[in-house]
């Protein structure tokens, strides 16, 4: 009896029924959470893709799973079940470039921050990291705080070109080829942004843009190296 009692409560506890909520607004608070992770914590400005900062973060993502999962959409809406589709979407498409792709660990282009001209798809093709600077939406020259605004998004880049080192370990040469040619990229729009009204003689620019332009021509040459 000893041995049989505690089993038996076991039993029960194990069979108590998970807590289920049905009601959209749970959707809708769950989403604005989900979103809010989604994005990466910053490690000196930059976003942080290493090994260690994914691995911080995973119970996370499987609290935010399971939350979903517990939601009932029985009798909701069309357009409402779409909207729950479209969240467990998005946390698919988390857990398939973590466990799958990784681009941060296998394509240089990755790395890539500062993008000149608009894309023609809603979001950037390919994979692409958070912060990203889209200069074709700013009008030079530039006001106090769209100049601000800049010069932070362009800090990014150094710190982020050192971070790819550490975090490119894959295996994708025909990647790595491919992306040096991206990172390059990054180095002649950084070059062209002083030819822009009011850069050339503003020092914080200058600054900001010959710090990120040899960080860019380093990650360059680091990649051609090890390719």
């Amino acid at each position: 009896m000893r041995i049989f009692l505690p089993l038996c409560l076991l039993l029960v506890w194990s069979c108590k029924p998970v807590m289920v909520k049905n009601d959209y607004n749970s959707l809708q608070s769950l989403f604005k959470e989900w979103r809010q992770f989604e994005v990466p914590p910053l490690n000196n400005d930059a976003p942080d893709y290493s090994t260690s900062a994914f691995g911080k973060r995973l119970s996370k993502f499987k609290t935010l799973q399971n939350k979903l999962n517990a939601i009932d959409t029985s009798g909701w809406q069309v357009k409402q079940k779409i909207d729950w589709q479209i969240v467990q979407a998005e946390m698919n498409g988390f857990d398939f470039n973590y466990r799958i792709l990784k681009p941060w660990e296998r394509d240089p282009a990755f790395y890539k921050l500062l993008w000149t001209e608009r894309s023609d798809v809603p979001a950037h093709e390919g994979p692409t990291p958070h912060y990203i600077t889209d200069l074709w939406k700013y009008s030079f020259p530039l006001s106090e705080n769209n100049k601000k605004e800049l010069i932070t998004s362009l800090n990014r880049i150094s710190p982020f070109c050192e971070q790819a080192k550490l975090n490119l370990t894959g295996n994708a040469r025909d990647l790595w080829i491919a992306g040096i040619r991206d990172i390059k990229s990054q180095a002649d729009d950084l070059k062209s942004i002083q030819s822009l009204p009011g850069v050339s003689g503003d020092k914080d620019f200058l600054k900001v843009i010959k710090e990120a332009s040899q960080a860019t021509l380093s990650l360059e040459k680091w990649l051609t190296q090890e390719a």
